[in-house]
């Protein structure tokens, strides 16, 4: 943890200042976190019945954590509180699906780096960085070593 901590590196503003340059290993855990961080909300707005662009994330790359929020002026969180005490083996299964971290689209996000609006891109309103430092293929070399 604390050579990950060393390797910080100011965002600033906007993202687009990252890509160029060689990769750091902690755009490479960002990535990873950021990229994980949709795919937990996509599967929080599958099983909540809330929609995707009702939840928020704040990522904290130096703690290797990140929180999925309900987003809005009302604070109802009887979707997430109840996709808990009534889903959370089915939810957690989810995560862990093989099938849930392919992309839809086809090899485009699997094999590229990437990621699109079919899989872990999420509405703008929930996403942190504005979908940039996201990639599908994270998701898979993950997934293979995850045992069921």
């Amino acid at each position: 943890m604390a050579i990950l901590g060393s390797t910080l590196e100011p965002f600033g503003r906007y993202f687009s200042a990252l890509h160029p340059g060689d990769a750091s290993t902690y755009r490479y855990v960002y990535t990873l976190l950021h990229s994980y961080a949709h795919l937990f909300t996509k599967a929080v707005a599958e099983l909540s019945g809330l929609d995707v662009g009702s939840l928020g994330e704040y990522l904290f790359p130096a703690n290797l954590a990140f929180v999925v929020y309900r987003n809005g002026t009302t604070m109802d969180l009887g979707n997430l509180s109840s996709l808990w005490r009534n889903e959370n083996n089915r939810f957690l299964a989810l995560l862990l699906e093989p099938t849930s971290h392919r992309c839809n689209s086809g090899s485009l996000c699997d094999f590229s780096g990437g990621a699109c609006p079919d899989c872990i891109m999420v509405p703008e309103t929930t996403c942190i960085a504005q979908n940039q430092l996201l990639s599908r293929a994270v998701l898979r070399a993950a997934s293979r070593h995850v045992k069921t």
